[in-house]
């Protein structure tokens, strides 16, 4: 695991996008946000949440909290959060439209 990401035009079956993330070791998960298409989110293997625009691979916002890797996250429709659960056995609140800390913890 190298911290990249490929993204493919499935139409012309291109390469469209490689993003690289030196510091996010690997990724546990990858999708599309259900909130705006454009925006893809990754779990990485050091407890990151990434915000990444699909369109130019700039990484738009990354939250931190856990202390090991992101197992799952899953994006509440129409509320701009997500929560998160890891390794060390936590689940985090994050709030998309605030700073890059947890709201709160479960």
């Amino acid at each position: 695991m190298d911290g990249s990401i490929l993204l493919y035009n499935m139409t012309e079956m291109v390469a469209r996008q490689a993003i690289k993330l030196l510091e996010a070791g690997g990724f546990t998960q990858l999708q599309f946000s259900v909130n705006d298409v454009n925006m893809l989110l990754a779990a990485s293997t050091e407890g990151w949440l990434f915000v990444i625009d699909g369109r130019s691979g700039e990484i738009m916002k990354k939250y931190v909290g856990h202390m090991e890797p992101i197992n799952y996250f899953v994006e509440v429709k129409d509320t701009k959060t997500i929560v998160t659960a890891g390794e060390d056995a936590k689940c985090l609140i994050f709030d998309l439209e605030t700073e890059f800390t947890p709201e709160s913890e479960l």
